[in-house]
């Protein structure tokens, strides 16, 4: 049986390629729809506290930011902005 922390990961992959390689990576239906309904339950259990939230945005603007192939890095450190 697909662990739901794998088949969160699956989703996410099949979005990932969805975006950006149309048909690179399709699932099964069947598959899909429990991956899918996975990564729902994960991403509806995700919590931020105001002190995280007002923490990050604290410490947003002393991240040395470079552009690199589209993308944003920051220097050491990845960050996701969910706020």
């Amino acid at each position: 049986m697909l662990q739901d922390s794998h088949a969160s990961q699956l989703f996410q992959a099949h979005v990932h390629c969805a975006n950006h390689v149309a048909g690179a990576f399709q699932l099964p239906p069947a598959l899909l729809a429990t991956a899918e309904s996975a990564w729902q339950e994960m991403v509806e259990d995700l919590k931020v506290s105001d002190t995280q939230r007002q923490v990050l945005h604290a410490l947003a603007p002393l991240q040395a930011k470079k552009q690199v192939g589209g993308q944003h890095q920051s220097s050491g450190l990845r960050w996701t902005f969910c706020c």
